[in-house]
């Protein structure tokens, strides 16, 4: 429904992959709306609809969205030794959807360090995943 209140009412997954597919530009696809874009970069609706609030209420002298109890920076935890950096992300600590992407995220860079601490060619490791 949040890319219909967007686009419009006429709007079908079809025909916007083959804009997107055609244009081969997102941002002016999604009229630039950041909390479409943080939809398909996976970031959940509560964060993503936080994220575009914050930036409306942004004043001229503060060029980042304030931080809050309730909108802040998002810590993952990473394995010892990792040298792979955690995805970041802003929204609240306190949503169930947070805690999950959260939860997930640390999940899943638990299981590339082990992969990456045990391949021997790490480009074709980065490579193979980024083709699957």
């Amino acid at each position: 429904m949040t890319f219909r209140n967007v686009l419009g009412e006429n709007l079908s997954p079809e025909k916007f992959i083959a804009q997107l597919e055609q244009e081969n530009k997102l941002l002016p696809l999604i009229h630039y709306d950041e909390c479409l874009l943080g939809l398909i970069l996976g970031f959940g609706l509560d964060s993503s609809t936080a994220f575009k609030d914050q930036n409306v209420l942004l004043k001229p002298d503060q060029p980042y969205p304030a931080w809050s109890e309730h909108y802040r920076g998002i810590d993952i935890r990473e394995p010892k030794k990792c040298l792979i950096f955690p995805v970041g992300f802003m929204g609240d600590p306190h949503s169930k959807e947070v805690q999950n992407l959260v939860e997930l995220y640390e999940q899943e860079l638990q299981e590339l360090w082990k992969t990456f601490q045990h391949s021997r060619n790490t480009l074709q490791l980065v490579l193979e995943k980024l083709c699957a």
